[in-house]
């Protein structure tokens, strides 16, 4: 793993930026740093040394000099592209996969990215045509940021704040993202927090030349029906494809650990990864002393089924030193919370292990959230609305009390809400519901333009697919790249750790959506066949237990340890906050929270959004 930068056609001040972006990012990679200063601009890199440790160092450029290469992340199939390149005559001057992807470009152009097998983003230089190529991974497993200047030229890097210290880079903050991150929580490609930033989204690529950039998508989601499909070859199957991509994602100079919640995903990742090793492997979990959240029995439980040494870390302590810590390291607000989780347990591996494997997209590529049976209630699986209506009256007969599990609480609130399928979706997925952010922005920012979710979701339509595997197809748009994979990229890159995700193999992803609905999803199931298959993998307790999610306790937290912090960020004393949000609505939410309203969605949400105004605005 990586950061990189890059600086084209703006020649002044760019020297003096390449040096203190590429040192901003030391934190992605503490093994090595470079610079590389071409005939029209810069490139610069920080490395995490995982492949070819001592050869594989960068900015790399080919043996004629023209082509010049920095590259953040793993492919896992370099070897075999190497092999086609050296049949056509490569020879290589390392081991590395960087050289590979290189060579890969000058020989196969855009076309090597069909080729590539893992997560990545990287730019290639061409001298002769002063020509700039920059790349993402399919999943958006790897970030990459980019800013166009007033005179067309361009800069990128891994993480906004690299950007964010060139003075012709303005931090003016963009109303339309964050009105979505109040409402989705985070903020989607190809928008950012900041009105001169983009994300160059999954799958795609752009093109600088003549000072003009071209974007285009080079690869999307495509499932393909299976004819005739026998359930046990189905599993048979999978059972050698995820064995495969645990393999593949083996590869390592460095000590290579798994992430274990306990759950069905990565249990199967961490019984694929010990059939692979010949020694016991390492496992990491974090656990709560609250047993709503605590999950640290189950991966136990696996972990001693597999003869792992087992390393736990207990989250009850120090959020406020960690929230701290957090605020430097978000620039852009986000509201997943289980960020701080993901945070600790970074911290707390990186001593141990230098990569991870987790079980990150398993429940998107297999169908395994909750809404998605929700939707499949919604949708015409033999529950209408009329029928998902008379459940919400009989749901309202219950409570709303204080003690009552948040989980039902929300559950109710679902139900009773808008059963239209996608405002239900919606419903299930908001932060702040859209009827209520106008409420908590200035008056002069209420008409500023909200991406609509329901465009999401009509981007993710297919014609002979049912309304759950629409929602599916919007998570991998959309949530998964940019809500989870951007928490682990951050969490992770925080301590130099490289976090690689098995499901994310592309065939493992084809194979996934292209399984029949009634092998995936169901009125009264979810993740089907991969649950047949952890039967026969891991624990019988762990795989039909109830999903719980990387959750925290965070009603506990605001009103403990982070209580007196909550109440200086959503304060007036925070300019920058109190510059963009209508005060009198945060103080009677706050009010509301702090008499006892368990529910503390909205006050979260707004309590990271003006942490990131206090820092970065």
């Amino acid at each position: 793993m990586c950061g990189i930068v890059g600086i084209f056609g703006e020649s002044n001040l760019a020297t003096d930026w390449i040096q203190r972006a590429t040192y901003s990012l030391k934190h992605r990679g503490p093994d090595d740093y470079g610079i590389q200063n071409l005939n029209n601009g810069s490139l610069g890199m920080t490395r995490l040394a995982i492949i070819d440790i001592k050869g594989g160092a960068q900015p790399f450029m080919s043996e004629n000099r023209q082509y010049t290469i920095v590259f953040n992340g793993q492919i896992y199939n370099f070897n075999e592209i190497r092999e086609a390149l050296a049949s056509k005559g490569i020879v290589f001057q390392t081991t590395s996969d960087t050289e590979v992807i290189l060579y890969g470009y000058i020989v196969f152009g855009e076309k090597i990215l069909e080729r590539l097998e893992g997560m990545f983003a990287f730019a290639i230089w061409d001298s002769v045509k002063e020509e700039l190529f920059l790349a993402r991974d399919k999943f958006g497993e790897k970030p990459l940021v980019y800013h166009v200047f007033e005179n067309g030229g361009v800069a990128f890097a891994s993480e906004i704040k690299a950007l964010l210290l060139h003075p012709k880079i303005s931090r003016d903050p963009n109303f339309v993202a964050l009105r979505t991150m109040m409402n989705f929580g985070y903020i989607p490609s190809p928008y950012s927090a900041y009105k001169g930033i983009l994300k160059l989204p999954p799958g795609h690529f752009l093109i600088w030349n003549k000072r003009e950039i071209h974007v285009s998508q080079y690869w999307r989601i495509s499932p393909v029906k299976k004819k005739n499909p026998v359930k046990s070859e189905l599993i048979e199957e999978l059972d050698s494809i995820l064995n495969n991509a645990v393999k593949q994602r083996l590869q390592s100079e460095r000590k290579v650990g798994a992430w274990l919640s306990g759950g069905v995903d990565s249990s199967l990742v961490a019984h694929y990864m010990a059939q692979n090793c010949n020694q016991p492997i390492e496992t990491f979990s974090a656990g709560f002393s609250e047993r709503e959240y605590d999950e640290s029995e189950y991966s136990k439980i696996v972990a001693n089924s597999l003869g792992a040494s087992h390393n736990l870390i207990m989250l009850d302590s120090g959020i406020d030193e960690i929230m701290a810590q957090v605020s430097l390291r978000l620039d852009e607000p986000f509201a997943d919370s289980s960020f701080l989780a993901t945070y600790m347990l970074s911290g707390f591996t990186k001593p141990i292990c230098s990569v991870v494997l987790g079980g990150d997209g398993g429940d998107e590529v297999f169908g395994g959230y909750e809404r998605y049976r929700l939707m499949s209630l919604v949708g015409d699986s033999g529950i209408n609305l009329q029928t998902l209506k008379i459940l919400s009256r009989f749901i309202a007969i219950i409570p709303l009390e204080i003690g009552l599990k948040s989980k039902i609480a929300k559950r109710k609130a679902l139900l009773d809400s808008d059963t239209d399928p996608f405002a239900f979706y919606e419903n299930m997925m908001t932060w702040i519901k859209r009827t209520n952010i106008n409420n908590l922005l200035k008056q002069e920012l209420q008409d500023s333009e909200i991406i609509d979710f329901k465009q999401f979701l009509d981007q993710s339509h297919h014609s002979s697919k049912k309304i759950e595997f629409m929602a599916n197809l919007f998570d991998l748009h959309s949530y998964l790249p940019g809500d989870l994979l951007t928490k682990v990229d951050m969490a992770s890159m925080s301590f130099g750790l490289e976090v690689r995700s098995p499901f994310l193999d592309s065939r493992v992803v084809n194979f996934g959506l292209s399984l029949p609905e009634k092998f995936r999803i169901q009125p009264t199931r979810t993740k089907i066949l991969l649950k047949d298959l952890a039967r026969k993998k891991v624990p019988i307790e762990i795989v039909d237990r109830p999903k719980q999610g990387f959750g925290i306790p965070r009603s506990k937290w605001l009103r403990g340890e982070l209580n007196r912090d909550l109440h200086s960020i959503l304060s007036k004393s925070n300019a920058n906050f109190s510059n963009i949000i209508n005060m009198t609505q945060v103080e009677e939410r706050l009010r509301k929270f702090d008499s006892g309203d368990n529910d503390d969605t909205e006050i979260w949400a707004l309590y990271m959004l003006g942490n990131w105004a206090k820092k970065w605005l």
